[in-house]
């Protein structure tokens, strides 16, 4: 028996020592770095938290008929930017080739972004929860001891019987909704434990949420231009395009064969235009789709702070009357009922005051990842690519010709945000450079005595094109 009772206490000890391995406490800005770092499979975990997602979404409509309205915010800024990216069940099929390699590394990058967008916002309606947890429990002491005193009373055969199970009731309400939203706080913390690709088992507490940090641009068209010049999905549609256009090429020379022509050649090739076609237009749509989200987000960020504004002046006339209150209570002007209702309603608007705060700061992170500024990205700088500097270089001196080579010098972060480099003189076809590593070098001949003009066309990763010139002699 006794070396039954070691063996116990040992089994014991190592679950308790293998239980506190697994307890942690991570602050908002600890799990965006995570999420952020490269050791997660992204696309497995993209298909995990968005089922995840979906679950939420229906744990919360199962609740809503059995909770008080007004303890809940509707996130309307959730889906920002989740339609500029495919779902799970439309990922892109990859071939092999190069721009649609790098499409689908820039996709990776939206994927990251909405996974940290999501679980930011979840961080917050987590707290935002715990928040109107402890504030349904001040209630709910007030309530009890309201219903308790009504109870005495019954007892001595006095007061009012509907009155003691009206106070029952609320008694019963308070309970539930605390029950209800802890439920709902567990989906909302599996999310957030599925997203940094946790073992389930694992004990996370999260931390106190930081103060409201509005890191964003003062104006609209500030942030409307930030948001596309920084935008990884406007990367994606730009290498898918030009994959389009490389398929569409791809498609014009497929008639030789053995097989001939092919009386499916011409259908084939107006189907890799019409995808490139499609593929252009997609982005058109998402910079449109990014200017007006933003212009919406910001309209709804300048709505909820007049909201604080007066809800924070609502609490203070209720606090303000809810000290009166007491004062006429003992005075024996208002009743035991009355006061517990005033005191009752000042908690509920606190609940509404919380609330807006947790919505603004859902606004702001919707904001935020609008603009990509927690992105590993770099952000294209044209003005600094613009500055850059031509040099020229003999091959081959002839009596009448030269043969020589024309480069284009930046730093490497900047060559990397080069597409290509298209070359031409008048009268001649364009040539198109991609080769970064030769500093997207061309080589040209030219006659002495003959002054022409080569045009160059340096495209950027998101498309905007820089137009140069430079004086040569064919």
């Amino acid at each position: 028996m006794k070396q039954f009772m070691i063996k116990a206490g040992l089994t014991l000890a190592i679950a308790t020592s293998s239980l506190s391995v697994y307890a942690e406490t991570l602050n908002l800005d600890q799990i965006k770095q995570e999420v952020l770092s490269d050791n997660i499979e992204i696309k497995i975990q993209y298909e995990k938290y968005y089922q995840a997602q979906k679950n939420i979404g229906v744990a919360l409509g199962n609740f809503l008929p059995r909770i008080s309205f007004n303890l809940f915010i509707f996130n309307t800024t959730y889906g920002l930017l989740q339609g500029l990216v495919p779902t799970p069940s439309n990922w892109y099929l990859y071939k092999a080739s190069k721009d649609l390699a790098t499409a689908e590394k820039y996709n990776t990058v939206s994927v990251r972004l909405n996974i940290l967008d999501g679980l930011t916002k979840n961080y917050i309606q987590v707290k935002k929860n715990q928040t109107a947890i402890a504030i349904l429990e001040d209630k709910l002491e007030i309530e009890k001891a309201h219903r308790d005193s009504l109870g005495e009373i019954i007892i001595l055969g006095e007061g009012d019987e509907g009155e003691y199970q009206t106070a029952v009731r609320r008694v019963a309400r308070i309970q539930q909704d605390i029950l209800l939203i802890e439920s709902l706080n567990i989906k909302l913390k599996e999310s957030i434990m599925i997203a940094l690709d946790r073992d389930p088992r694992e004990t996370l507490t999260l931390a106190k949420l930081p103060m409201i940090n509005e890191n964003i641009p003062v104006t609209v068209e500030e942030a409307q231009s930030i948001a596309i010049n920084n935008a990884s999905e406007n990367m994606v549609n730009f290498y898918l395009y030009q994959a389009a256009l490389d398929m569409t090429s791809a498609a014009r020379w497929s008639f030789i064969s053995f097989d001939g022509i092919g009386f499916g050649y011409p259908s084939a090739l107006a189907i890799e235009k019409s995808k490139a076609r499609v593929i252009k237009l997609r982005m058109d749509q998402t910079d449109n789709q990014i200017r007006n989200q933003v212009t919406t987000s910001y309209m709804d960020l300048d709505i909820v702070n007049q909201r604080i504004d007066n809800q924070n002046k609502i609490c203070a006339l209720m606090a303000e009357e809810s000290a009166l209150n007491e004062s006429l209570n003992n005075a024996g002007v208002l009743s035991d009922s009355e006061l517990v209702s005033k005191q009752v309603g000042l908690l509920s608007e606190e609940i509404k005051l919380e609330n807006l705060y947790a919505e603004k700061r859902i606004i702001i992170a919707g904001i935020q990842r609008l603009l990509s500024l927690e992105t590993t990205l770099k952000p294209i700088d044209s003005k600094a690519i613009d500055a850059g500097t031509f040099s020229t270089k003999v091959i081959r001196a002839r009596r009448r010709s030269t043969k020589k080579s024309i480069s284009y010098h930046v730093g490497e972060e900047l060559k990397s945000q080069i597409y290509s480099i298209e070359y031409s003189v008048d009268g001649f076809g364009a040539y198109v450079v991609k080769d970064r590593d030769s500093n997207f070098e061309f080589l040209y001949s030219e006659r002495s005595g003959v002054e022409k003009t080569l045009n160059i066309k340096i495209k950027l990763i998101n498309g905007d094109v820089l137009n140069k010139s430079v004086a040569i002699g064919l």
